[in-house]
């Protein structure tokens, strides 16, 4: 598996993914993918539900490397990830929760970061406080934290 590369481009090349079934073999979730995202381009992946989408994302940011193939990230650029459930540590404020990916962050970047999400009143908070359709800014806010650096 590669994980970085000289090239100005995302490639992706999936031979075959697959899991252990609890009742033994395996199920293949994903074969001969490719993929190339050349930079400044931007790309969705569309597709029903258990298709593999969060698996090749998963692939490609690195929390899974149990799989065939390679996948070549940028030489310069950053992934940024806003997972499809909240990742917030409940016991932590919104900022805290921030903090933790962007632990180098002036004041004045997070309080740019809150101010153009719209969430500035909100960073005391915990995310158990929070209305179920704002549990994901946070983890976009670390996205595009990342993305930014």
């Amino acid at each position: 598996m590669s994980r970085a590369g000289d090239q100005d481009r995302l490639e992706v090349h999936i031979k075959r993914k697959s899991y252990r079934k609890a009742t033994g073999g395996d199920l293949q979730v994903l074969g001969d993918v490719s993929i190339t995202i050349a930079s400044g381009q931007v790309a969705a992946l569309i597709g029903p539900s258990g298709c593999g989408k969060t698996t090749l994302l998963r692939i490609i940011v690195g929390l899974d490397a149990d799989y065939e193939g390679t996948v070549g990230l940028p030489a310069r650029g950053r992934l940024g990830v806003v997972f499809q459930e909240p990742r917030l540590l409940p016991w932590r404020t919104v900022e805290e929760n921030v903090r933790l990916a962007a632990p180098l962050a002036s004041d004045a970047m997070l309080d740019s970061l809150f101010g153009t999400l719209g969430l500035t009143g909100h960073r005391s908070h915990y995310p158990g406080e929070r209305l179920c359709g704002r549990a994901r800014t946070p983890g976009a806010r670390r996205a595009f934290r990342l993305a930014r650096r």
